[in-house]
């Protein structure tokens, strides 16, 4: 699966069925992504969006969310030479942390008289750990129009996510978990996808008798 910059995006369909051959082969649904393309006016946006514990409201239950999330990114577009060549770039960055906290409550009503080197090898697994989901996502692109109707493009995609202790996430309003650290690890995926399209028109002028 490829993620692109929210900036980069221009159009999406979501296609549930009746879809041509272009799609590939697939029983479930498409969804396809249209991205920007540079023009002949420099233009650009940016934004930055935070989800901060102290910022959310708690629910029914005085249950709060407590990731601190931020996400950020921009792109910009222009002409390399007007009314032929253009360029875009995009690039968006995700930082996530939740806080989470090991704790096995049957330990309270234990006998560790019984137990005492399993009572204390639970205990000392007990404690406090961060939960992260980290991701950048890059989108250069160049497009070039040849005189006539034809037009080739060159899209690079590239993205990189890591998310530690991220195995046990569970419910995030509530933090404990019954899931040592030990069971946790690293979650890590990187994806690089170049994309080239050539388009051009063919027109057949009619014979004259």
């Amino acid at each position: 699966m490829i993620t692109l910059p929210q900036s980069a995006v221009q159009e999406f369909q979501a296609v549930t069925s009746g879809f041509t051959a272009e799609y590939g082969r697939t029983v479930s649904g498409v969804v396809n992504v249209s991205t920007k393309t540079g023009g002949n006016d420099l233009h650009g946006d940016t934004f930055y969006q935070i989800r901060h514990p102290r910022l959310g409201l708690a629910d029914p239950f005085e249950a709060r969310v407590l990731e601190n999330l931020q996400q950020f990114g921009g792109s910009a577009g222009g002409p390399l030479r007007k009314d032929k060549a253009f360029w875009f770039f995009a690039l968006e960055r995700q930082a996530s942390v939740s806080p989470r906290y090991v704790e096995f409550l049957s330990l309270a009503f234990a006998d560790r008289e019984r137990g005492a080197e399993a009572c204390d090898y639970y205990m000392s697994s007990e404690g406090a750990f961060d939960s992260t989901n980290d991701a950048w996502a890059v989108t250069p692109r160049f497009a070039y129009q040849f005189a006539g109707d034809g037009k080739v493009m060159a899209r690079y995609n590239f993205s990189n996510a890591v998310a530690r202790n991220a195995v046990s996430i569970g419910d995030p309003t509530r933090p404990r978990t019954t899931s040592a650290l030990s069971s946790n690890g690293a979650e890590r995926d990187s994806v690089h996808f170049l994309t080239t399209q050539l388009t051009s028109w063919l027109a057949c002028s009619p014979r004259m008798p």
